[in-house]
């Protein structure tokens, strides 16, 4: 339920930015526009992965369960696979992830309250500009520009911050557990492909016992490949679409960084590129590491 109502805002929102947007060109405003196609890059990144979540969570749900009827029940098995080492990562990861995101979130959101403290006047009751709010995103009746609306306005758009943060905090759990977990049973089906010996298929002896075990990690290979197809249906889409916005707010970030007219400004645009760039990296960086891992028992097959 939650998920759905932070997604109706964050459709919301886009909407909003969009219509800022072509204001802005009609307007020959290019600095307000380049602001707010910043802002629509990272909120249609985090609008598509919540739509993601909430459109497939059925299907993220079995795949959940497939993982989990594989995972090895005794410790010493665990042992062999490293699950602790897997689980720690997970969880450092995680907690790294999370004080990463607080700090540029804290950020992003008490900049602008700030920069209206000292820099606005309120005796002259002037509309507000849009670098006194979280998010430049358009709202009728000219209530942005209102500065006796501005403590409500100003909640509206933390809220809508902690929503997209949770969105995007959700949709990587959920992608790292499933991706982290694929990559440790094909590195370690891997490893049992490498303790075969294969001179055991001629002696009449052992054969039958090494073309039982051999067709086994064949089966897992097979199964391990089934889940990893599953896992790139689900999160081929979102990753597109997010990586095609993350670029796009990357670029006009850089665009304003250079036009900032203050150092508060600054900040401001770097923060949100510089977890824009981490998160295209991340995502790059486990595709990667899923490739690799795998081909890894094929190669030791073949």
């Amino acid at each position: 339920m939650l998920l759905n109502v932070g997604i109706v805002l964050s459709v919301l929102d886009c909407m909003g930015n969009i219509t800022k947007v072509c204001m802005a060109i009609n307007d020959r405003d290019l600095t307000k526009a380049q602001e707010t196609f910043a802002v629509l890059g990272m909120a249609f990144v985090m609008t598509m992965r919540g739509i993601m979540l909430a459109r497939s969570r059925v299907r993220l749900s079995e795949l959940y369960n497939s993982i989990d009827r594989i995972f090895p029940n005794s410790s010493e098995l665990q042992t062999h696979m490293e699950v602790a080492k897997t689980h720690d990562y997970i969880k450092r990861r995680f907690f790294l992830l999370h004080q990463g995101l607080s700090f540029a979130l804290v950020l992003f959101c008490t900049m602008p309250a700030v920069k209206l403290v000292f820099f606005y006047d309120f005796e002259a009751q002037e509309p507000v500009a849009d670098e006194f709010h979280v998010n430049p995103s358009w709202v009728p009746f000219q209530v942005k520009e209102t500065i006796s609306y501005y403590g409500y306005i100003y909640v509206y758009e933390v809220i809508l911050a902690l929503v997209a943060v949770n969105m995007i905090i959700t949709w990587d759990e959920v992608f790292v557990v499933l991706i982290s977990q694929l990559c440790m049973y094909y590195q370690y089906l891997a490893k049992l492909l490498t303790a075969l010996d294969v001179r055991e298929a001629n002696d009449p002896k052992k054969a039958v016992a090494f073309f039982k075990r051999l067709h086994l990690y064949i089966y897992i290979h097979q199964y391990l490949n089934s889940l990893a197809d599953e896992l790139n249906d689900l999160f081929n889409l979102s990753i597109l679409v997010s990586d095609m916005g993350t670029a796009m707010s990357i670029c006009f970030n850089l665009f304003l960084v250079t036009g900032a007219k203050d150092y508060l400004q600054i900040p401001s645009y770097l923060t949100p590129c510089f977890v824009e760039t981490w998160l295209i990296y991340d995502v790059s960086k486990w595709g990667t590491m899923l490739e690799t891992v795998v081909s890894s028992p094929s190669n030791e097959l073949y």
